[in-house]
């Protein structure tokens, strides 16, 4: 399946310029001074071109070329000979002297030359205005969307996208042989370019060098080179070579560094991102950073595989499903015998230029794209072929061989530009140099010379690199945007954003809601973009799940986003004391709103009671961020059981109170807070005593301390009592402060609202499973809330405590202890505080959930210093928790890596959205 469309060759015709230019070819112009005006090519074929003459380029449709001279040696010998109306020749000044193939052009436009000229009316009417070369106009300013027809000059390239960075839709134009006017520009930019970016271009060959060495110009030089790269941005254009840089990884060169190049045309994407030693990156890595590649408005080569095709065909069909522009291929290529990524020897193990014209085409014909073979070779110094013995039959082995293949590569013509590495066994090299011992090897930079194969590569006159023929037009798919929700607990608003990479390509879009099962409702609607936000205060009385979707359409397609359910759970009641019981399916933060126009005058008490027995996991609540207008906690289970997720959603009855000593119906209650409590016991004195000990619900509030542990009472009295926290067995260290909040009620009955209120004690009976307490109300209670609590402290062991088979009259509840030292020890018997509440709204999940698919999730390396490659659904929600339980970073997955630098050295969990989890290792 091609990856893009191929140039119709026709339609490339179309577009041309009409106008007729005459071409002359002369050997060499000699004893005359001689005028060159109008559309004209002057070729000059000679090795002396100019013998006591000189040229006067007198138009700007005057070009001169010198076939067989390079532009240094032209420079040198030949720029006093040469005038541009009248004045002396200036390179960079008043003319460009750039490279023609194996040769050179003058061609008579200065610095300030504007190549490009648009137009805001199809057929070139309307308002026009001109661009110049390299700046990088992200402004158009009234051009912008508005420009619908343009002409480009000849030796220029030219890069429209419809989003202003470079984003978006994005098209290169070349106009290397003839002056490009585009009449009507097609529909994925007619009225829709923001952005503009022109290059000058030159007609280099195909062959190239890669070198990055003290030798590198020298070895251009050599060789006869027309173009090279570095392995880096570090590296300028030469008078004989173009400069190509390369985004050798994800680190560098910057950006910044690389848009900054003048006289280029390409970039080449990570140098073998399938080797840990080199680029080292995953598909979803490079893909996160292409959208920064396109901001160049550089022609783009993909990142070059080593050897791992799937990689590169993964990468292509990953950027065919967002409309990303990749404009070539770039592969190494050190094939030979077996060792190598492809087999290329014969029956005999000699090399078969056959078989390297077949394992590139398998290539071309899976991407439909020109491919650069940025390193290659006879093989390598790992593969495996017969060489013969001596020095001189080495080197006669190597040119035959390199003839052979080097005839492929220039007759392929989808083969686009190749440059050989050097540096893979001295009987492979094309120059060598003098060591430190005075031997001439491949590594040699002083008195570089070239073998015979160096020598035929030389004297090689590759064909021209770029073949219009075989260029590609991007082509546009309708892509599905992606949606976000949240809900705001300050604000009281849903946050909806969502990112729509057909930017300006969608005509219109419409953001949907809909309440719980109702049906979707639309909220807005506009003209499309990259980036969207909307934001809706939404105050329900009532607790409702809000499902968002987006829909766009561009053309004759429509396409809905994945849905977001934005949970928005409140807890009912204007009362001082308040309650529910949330059901919470995984670990992450959940936010409880109060109801609107019933927000708390100051910060209120909010405590739990027990756990429900869902499950066997043990778990510990933590609470942050209490507000007058709602609060936030999650579970966090003990760590010594490796738990990363909920096998079944698990029941947290609540009660928020406000603080202070008064009644709730009959009852005698107070709230309040305790400051800086750690693992040892401090005393609470209530306010007002009690008439009788009360039963007393305590829980954390400050979520200091982000691993697991268990707020526990003793010594109830009328007057007060004493808490402390208590945490796995096998923790050791201090143990930090940790605020908590408490609601102590006095055992009774009573009706508030019209439902029924029980509080009570047990005996010091309640255990682990053998000594669960079945405890009866002694009345009927219709969809009851439980709570229960520890009122004594007998063991020192830390204990969940919870409840099970509760129905309208009875409820079984039970002691769970931690085993992180091993189950050794006996647990005592403790009194249990409870109450139960009749008609305990349950009040929701407090999800966030997308209705995307299930992906499978990986994560390497899973020891690193700063970046996190995930590999997950494209949109996947990702939390990151330290081992503690505690949420320390969390994102969307957008096919990037991401940096972990912030975060502390130890080991984290991380855990999706869709259910799946997994750890690393942050080190130092």
């Amino acid at each position: 399946m091609r990856f893009f469309s191929v140039i119709l060759f026709a339609l490339l015709c179309s577009c041309v310029s009409l106008f007729a230019r005459e071409t002359q070819t002369v050997v060499s112009i000699e004893n005359e001074n001689k005028e060159l005006s109008g559309m004209i090519d002057m070729h000059m074929t000679g090795e002396i071109p100019l013998k006591n003459a000189s040229v006067n380029l007198v138009s700007q449709d005057a070009w001169l070329f010198f076939d067989n001279v390079r532009p240094s040696e032209v420079i040198e010998k030949y720029a006093s000979m040469i005038k541009v109306s009248g004045e002396v020749l200036q390179p960079g000044k008043n003319s460009r002297v750039d490279v023609f193939l194996h040769g050179t052009v003058i061609i008579p436009h200065d610095e300030n030359y504007e190549p490009l000229q648009v137009f805001t009316g199809e057929n070139y009417s309307g308002e026009n205005r001109t661009y110049l070369v390299d700046s990088c106009y992200q402004d158009l300013e009234s051009f912008d969307n508005a420009i619908r027809s343009f002409k480009l000059k000849r030796g220029y390239m030219a890069t429209l996208a419809n989003e202003s960075n470079g984003q978006g839709y994005s098209r290169v134009f070349i106009a290397d042989n003839e002056d490009i006017d585009i009449p009507v520009l097609p529909h994925e930019l007619n009225g829709k370019v923001s952005y503009i970016r022109c290059f000058r271009w030159e007609w280099v060959s195909k062959k190239g060098w890669c070198s990055s060495g003290a030798g590198c110009y020298n070895e251009i030089d050599l060789t006869a080179s027309t173009w090279y790269y570095s392995w880096s941005a570090d590296r300028e254009s030469l008078n004989d070579a173009e400069f190509v840089p390369i985004k050798q990884n994800w680190g560098w060169p910057g950006f910044a560094e690389i848009n900054s190049k003048s006289n280029v045309t390409h970039l080449l994407g990570y140098n073998e991102p399938d080797r840990p030693e080199q680029a080292n990156a995953s598909v979803e890595k490079a893909i996160g950073q292409w959208p920064q590649m396109m901001e160049s408005g550089l022609r783009l080569g993909t990142p070059a595989i080593a050897d791992n095709l799937n990689w590169l065909y993964s990468f292509l069909d990953e950027c065919k499903k967002r409309n990303y522009r990749v404009d070539y291929v770039a592969v190494h290529a050190y094939w030979g015998g077996s060792g190598g990524a492809q087999v290329v020897t014969d029956g005999n193990g000699n090399i078969s230029p056959e078989k390297w014209y077949q394992k590139l085409k398998a290539i071309h014909d899976r991407t439909g794209l020109p491919i650069w073979i940025t390193e290659w070779n006879n093989g390598a110094n790992w593969t495996h072929e017969t060489w013969p013995a001596d020095e001189a039959s080495k080197q006669q082995k190597q040119l035959t061989d390199l003839k052979g293949i080097l005839n492929v590569l220039d007759t392929c013509s989808f083969i686009e530009r190749y440059s050989i590495y050097n540096w893979v066994g001295d009987e492979r090299a094309l120059v060598v140099g003098k060591d430190d011992n005075g031997n001439y090897t491949a590594g040699g930079a002083i008195d570089q010379k070239l073998t015979p194969a160096g020598e035929y590569y030389r004297d090689l006159h590759a064909p021209m690199a770029y073949n219009p023929l075989k260029a590609v037009v991007p082509t546009y798919q309708v892509v599905t945007p992606e949606l976000e929700a949240s809900y705001n607990m300050n604000s009281r608003a849903v946050e909806v954003s969502w990112t729509d990479y057909n930017g300006e390509l969608t005509d219109e879009y419409v953001l949907e809601r809909k309440t719980d099962d109702g049906e979707f409702e639309e909220l807005i609607s506009g003209v499309g973009q990259l980036k969207n936000q909307y934001s809706e205060e939404l105050k329900p009385t009532e607790s409702h799940a809000y499902t968002y979707r987006v829909k766009i359409k561009s053309g004759s397609e429509e396409k809905y986003s994945n849905e977001m359910v934005v949970d928005v759970p409140i807890v009912k009641g204007t009362s001082d004391v308040r309650y529910g019981v949330a059901t919470l399916s995984d670990l992450v933060w959940k936010y409880f709103f109060f109801e609107d126009g019933a927000a708390y005058s100051t910060t209120p008490a909010v405590v739990f009671g027990g756990f429900s027995s869902a499950t066997r996991t043990l778990l510990s609540y933590h609470l942050q961020g209490t507000s007058t207008n709602g609060f936030r906690f999650k579970f966090t289970p003990w760590e010594y059981q490796n738990v990363t997720e909920l096998p079944k959603a698990e029941n947290a009855p609540y009660i928020v109170a406000t603080k202070g000593n008064y009644k709730w119906g009959d009852l005698d209650v107070e709230a309040g807070d305790v400051r800086s409590v750690n693992d040892e016991w401090k005393k609470v004195t209530f306010t007002k005593p009690f008439t009788e000990a009360p039963v007393v619900f305590v829980s954390p509030s400050s979520a200091k301390v982000t691993s697991p542990s268990f707020a526990r009472v003793r010594n109830v009295t009328k007057e007060g009592f004493e808490v402390h926290f208590t945490r796995e067995k096998s923790m050791t260290g201090s143990f930090s402060r940790e605020n908590i909040c408490y609601f102590a009620i006095v055992p009774g009955m009573t009706v508030v609202n019209g439902k029924k209120i029980k509080v009570g004690k047990t005996a010091e009976v309640v255990g682990e499973l053998s000594n669960k307490a079945e405890l009866s109300f002694d009345g009927t209670y219709t969809d009851p809330a439980f709570y229960c609590t520890l009122l004594t402290s007998n063991d020192s062991f830390t204990s969940n405590l919870r409840y099970s088979g509760l129905t309208s009259e009875a409820v079984t509840f039970m002691k769970q202890r931690e085993k992180s030292a091993g189950a050794s020890g006996t647990s005592a018997l403790d009194q249990v505080g409870w109450m139960v509440i009749e008609s305990g709204a349950i009040v929701g999940t407090g999800n966030i959930e997308t209705t995307a698919e299930e992906g499978t999730l990986k994560i390497f390396p899973t020891l690193t210093r700063d970046i996190l490659d995930v590999t997950a659904e494209w949109g996947t929600r990702i939390f990151i928790y330290s081992v503690g339980g505690s949420l320390v970073k969390n994102l969307v997955y957008r096919g990037i890596s991401f940096s972990v630098c912030e975060l502390s050295a130890g080991m984290y969990i991380l855990r999706t959205d869709k259910g799946e989890s997994g750890r690393f290792v942050k080190i130092d």
